[in-house]
């Protein structure tokens, strides 16, 4: 993880949450139009609540997780919570079609897909294919 001075990425945002509590810390408009925004404080909150439920499932330190979603609140929330648990983002342009998501699929085995509705054919073409994820038994 990246360092600023002596602290990592997600040490420094937890320190931005602490002194900007209710200042605005993004400002996200989905594909219908619909802008929402969150404070500092908030998005930190649901960063965590992301990484726990993440740890929950078994996400661990140095686990390689895919990010294929659009670009969205989830998509920043899932980034920081993969970066807060220490594993790493693999993320995959939401314009991708099924032969690059598998070349990237096969090439990194992650652990887990975060994904949406959308793309949830690919990786069920992958599953019919009988790719097995890391952590499949």
């Amino acid at each position: 993880m990246d360092m600023i001075g002596k602290k990592n990425l997600c040490g420094y945002f937890d320190e931005l949450a602490f002194t900007h509590k209710d200042k605005i810390a993004v400002i996200c408009e989905d594909i219908s139009g619909k802008i929402s925004s969150l404070s500092y404080k908030s998005l930190n909150e649901k960063i965590n609540q992301t990484a726990n439920l993440l740890k929950s499932i078994g996400v661990k330190k140095d686990d390689l997780v895919i990010i294929h979603l659009t670009n969205s609140l989830e998509y920043i929330l899932s980034l920081m919570a993969i970066a807060k648990l220490g594993a790493v983002a693999v993320p995959i342009n939401a314009n991708y079609v099924y032969a690059d998501t598998l070349f990237i699929v096969q090439k990194t085995k992650p652990t887990l897909v975060i994904t949406q509705s959308e793309f949830v054919k690919i990786y069920e073409e992958i599953d019919e294919k009988k790719y097995e994820f890391k952590n499949d038994k």
